[in-house]
């Protein structure tokens, strides 16, 4: 049998209101939740202009499709350099 691991839950980011005024934590820049989030804001904001420009023309799977190779290109080429 194997053991369980202890996982601490997360807890919520330092803000002013429950620092007791200290100073909020800036977040880092490369978490990934950071560029998680900055991924879903981007796919939506061309997933609207796909539906909106064409008209659905260019279906929301395509879209992703898109999207996604054009990522991981990005990431393959800004590795090299």
């Amino acid at each position: 049998m194997v053991p369980a691991f202890d996982t601490p839950s997360p807890k919520p980011p330092t803000t002013a209101a429950t620092s007791g005024g200290a100073t909020p934590r800036k977040p880092s820049a490369n978490t990934l939740a950071d560029e998680a989030n900055a991924l879903v804001d981007s796919f939506a904001q061309v997933l609207e202009r796909s539906l909106t420009r064409y008209q659905g023309r260019i279906k929301p799977d395509e879209v992703k499709t898109l999207f996604v190779t054009a990522y991981i290109q990005r990431r393959q080429f800004s590795s090299v350099a």
